[in-house]
C-alpha cells in the first residue's frame, strides 16, 4: 500500500483500515474462500458467461410460457439496449465497443434494433410483458443523435407496451454531454442518467485513454442537473493500475461534494479477448489488500453521508431516487437486452445475443432472433439464480430489505429456504459471511466484501468443476 507507506493518510482511510484489520480473512482462506482474479469477470451473473452453450433454435427460448400468472396480467419487464459507438476505447473496458466506423453506419445498426424488436414484439411471450425500464448502454449512447435517439425509442414504445411510469436511463461520458445533448434525451423521455467518470486523477485519466479532465467531469455533472435531470448516478473505478488510497480517497471526496442521487463505485474488472485469460490476469493490480481497503473506503463514505446501499457497490441518496432496472434485476426479474452481445434473462433461460456484428447481422438478415449462447435453467439453476440474485444485488450494510427474502423463496419454489440450501447456509453463518434476520438471509459487512466468493459456494457441481478448468 504504497500511499500509506509514503505518510499519506486521511481519516476515512484510517477507519477503513481499522475495519479490514477486524475482518478475520485467515478463517475465510482456511475454509477455502479466497479472493481470485477471475472474480470480477466471469461471476457477475449466473450461469456465468464461460458456462453458456450455444444455441441452435432461438424460437425454442419462447415457445412456451413458464411464467405462472392469469394472462390478464401484464409481466413486468425490464428492457437493455446496447449502443456499442465510442470515440476512443479505454484502456479498462471490458465491454464490446467499436470506435472507428463507416459514415451511416449507426444509422444501419439502428435498423438492426428495429428488426430484432419487431421480431421480437411479435412473439406472444412479449405481448404478455410490460416494460417497466429501459436502460441504454454501451459504449456511448449519448453518441447518438436527436432523430436517432427520436427513431430508437419510438420502435420501444411503438412494438412493446411500456409502463406509463418507466424509468429511463442513459449513460453517457462528460465529453460527449452538452446542454443541447441533454435536451433531447428529455424529449425523447429519458429521466436518468448514469455518467461515467470513473475517477477525478487526471493523470490516471490520461493514462487510461479517458478524453476529458476532471473539471470537464464536475461540469458536466452540474450541466446535467441543471438540464433537469435530478436522477444522476456517477460511476466510478477502483484497483487501476496506477491508481493509489490518495487518488481513490480525492475522487470519493469530489464525487461526495457533488451530491449524485446514485453513486456506482466498482472494481476495475480487465480486459480480455475470448477465452484468453491471461490478458485479464495481467491488468489486474497486484496489492488485493489496497483492493479490498478502497472497497471499504466507498461504502464508509457514502453510508457515512446517509447514502442507502443497495448492492455491494451501488449507493442511493434516498429512497427517492431509485434504479429501477437494478431492483428489477435483483428480485430475479426478466431482463431483454437488444444489441450485439446483449445479455437476457426471459422464461427462465439465461442467454446473450451473438458477440460480433458481422453474426448479430446475419442472424437478423435471415429474420432469426440473434441468440448465440445460453442456457435454459432447470428448477434447482432457478433457485441457485434467485439465491445468488437476492444476496448480491440486493445487498447493503443499511439497506432494511436487504437479501434472500425466505417468503418470496417459498413462493415462487414451493418449498423453503433452508430445505434446498441448510448445509451452505449454515457454513456461511458459521463463517460470518451472512446473517439470519428472520425473514431474510442477509450479507454481513464481510460477505459484502465477499459476495462472489459467497455465492460461489450455491453454483452446481458441475459449474464448480467448470470453472476450476477455466481458471
Amino acid at each position: 500500500m504504497k500511499d500509506i507507506k509514503a505518510g499519506y493518510s486521511s481519516s476515512l482511510i484510517e477507519r477503513s483500515k481499522q475495519i479490514s484489520d477486524s475482518l478475520d480473512i485467515g478463517v475465510l482462506n482456511k475454509a477455502g474462500i479466497a479472493r481470485s482474479r477471475l472474480q470480477f469477470e466471469l461471476f457477475n451473473q449466473y450461469p456465468p458467461v464461460y458456462l453458456l452453450r450455444p444455441i441452435k433454435d432461438p424460437e425454442a427460448i419462447f415457445s412456451t410460457d413458464t411464467r405462472c400468472r392469469p394472462a390478464e396480467i401484464p409481466i413486468p419487464m425490464a428492457l437493455y439496449v446496447h449502443i456499442p459507438f465510442c470515440l476512443k476505447k479505454c484502456t479498462f473496458c471490458c465491454f464490446f465497443s467499436v470506435d472507428k466506423w463507416a459514415d451511416g453506419y449507426i444509422s444501419k445498426y439502428l435498423h438492426y434494433l428495429e428488426k430484432e424488436i419487431c421480431l421480437l414484439s411479435k412473439k406472444e411471450y412479449f405481448k404478455k410483458s410490460r416494460i417497466n425500464s429501459v436502460h441504454l448502454g454501451g459504449g456511448t449512447p449519448t453518441l447518438l443523435g436527436k432523430g436517432e435517439v427520436f427513431r430508437l425509442t419510438n420502435a420501444i414504445r411503438n412494438n412493446f407496451c411500456v409502463a406509463a411510469d418507466a424509468e429511463f436511463t442513459f449513460e453517457a461520458t462528460p465529453e460527449s454531454l452538452s446542454r443541447k445533448k441533454l435536451g433531447h434525451f428529455r424529449e425523447c423521455g429519458f429521466d436518468r442518467l448514469s455518467i461515467g467518470i470513473q475517477t477525478f486523477d487526471n493523470e490516471l485519466l490520461r493514462s487510461h485513454g479517458r478524453l476529458y479532465t476532471d473539471k470537464q467531469a464536475a461540469r458536466a455533472f452540474k450541466l446535467s442537473r441543471s438540464a433537469g435531470f435530478s436522477k444522476i448516478n456517477i460511476d466510478l473505478l477502483f484497483g487501476l493500475t496506477g491508481q493509489g488510497l490518495k487518488s481513490w480517497d480525492e475522487s470519493l471526496k469530489i464525487t461526495a461534494d457533488l451530491g449524485p442521487a446514485n453513486v456506482t463505485a466498482y472494481p476495475f474488472m480487465g480486459c480480455f479477448v475470448k477465452n484468453d485469460l491471461r490478458r485479464a490476469f495481467n491488468n489486474f493490480q497486484d496489492e488485493e489488500n489496497q483492493r479490498l481497503l478502497m472497497h471499504i473506503m466507498a461504502i464508509e463514505k457514502f453510508t457515512g453521508l446517509g447514502y442507502i446501499q443497495i448492492t455491494p457497490y451501488q449507493f442511493i441518496r434516498s429512497l427517492k431516487y431509485p434504479f429501477k432496472q437494478q431492483e428489477h434485476k435483483s428480485k430475479c426479474g426478466e431482463i431483454q437486452a437488444l444489441g450485439v452481445t446483449g445479455h437476457s434473462f426471459v422464461n427462465n433461460v439465461e442467454y446473450h445475443n451473438h458477440h460480433t456484428l458481422k453474426g448479430y447481422e446475419n442472424m437478423l438478415l435471415n429474420d432469426i432472433i440473434p441468440v448465440e449462447k445460453g442456457r435454459f435453467l432447470i428448477s434447482k439453476e432457478q433457485m441457485i439464480r434467485f439465491v445468488i440474485y437476492n444476496l448480491q444485488k440486493r445487498a447493503g450494510i443499511n439497506r432494511k430489505d436487504a437479501g434472500i427474502d425466505k417468503d418470496a423463496f417459498a413462493r415462487r419454489f414451493g418449498v423453503s429456504l433452508e430445505s434446498e440450501f441448510s448445509g451452505k447456509l449454515r457454513k456461511l453463518l458459521d463463517l460470518g459471511l451472512i446473517k439470519d434476520t428472520g425473514r431474510y438471509a442477509r450479507l454481513t459487512y464481510l460477505g459484502l466484501l465477499y459476495h462472489t466468493e459467497v455465492c460461489q459456494l450455491f453454483y452446481l457441481k458441475k459449474d464448480i468443476e467448470e470453472i476450476a478448468k477455466i481458471s
